[in-house]
């Protein structure tokens, strides 16, 4: 399916855009699809003047996070994307769920469809805690000041 035509991507690109509008903040939507694109979006982004990027959750981008931190690093982009993983590799901000307690729900679901279950029967559960990762290390690298506000809120600090 086309990135461009799926639902989920729709949606995700229009809260964006709501939020965006909300904040006063202008928007500007690169793609790349494979990581041979990378340098190129990279290069429309600086030319449109971004002041930061917004990595989406796509497979991709999770395979290729070195490059592309590397990348908005070297472009002095701070960055805002989903998980811890992200963070380790140099992402400014994160918010995501925890892998963690996710593999253990997934376990304990697999468990029960194993011991008889039908999974139709069984509860749909939504993650209700989102986990806020802070790296101070690429905000030194970047020449950034995190306000003590965001600090405070953080489940984790990156030093």
């Amino acid at each position: 399916m086309n990135e461009s035509t799926n639902p989920f991507r729709q949606e995700i690109r229009l809260n964006l855009e709501q939020a965006a509008r909300a904040l006063n903040v202008q928007l500007q939507h690169v793609e790349a699809s494979a990581p041979a694109a990378f340098e190129a979006a990279f290069a429309t982004m600086i030319r449109g003047r971004a002041e930061a990027l917004l990595i989406v959750n796509t497979a991709l981008f999770a395979d290729h996070r070195q490059q592309l931190l590397a990348l908005a690093l070297r472009h002095r982009l701070p960055t805002v994307s989903y998980g811890r993983s992200f963070a380790e590799g140099g992402s400014l901000l994160t918010l995501g769920t925890d892998t963690r307690e996710l593999c253990q729900r997934s376990a304990i679901f697999v468990h029960k469809i194993l011991r008889g279950a039908t999974p139709a029967e069984l509860p749909i559960e939504r993650v209700d805690k989102f986990r806020l990762v802070v790296s101070l290390r690429t905000a030194q690298a970047l020449g950034l000041t995190i306000p003590q506000s965001i600090l405070v809120r953080a489940d984790e600090i990156i030093k």
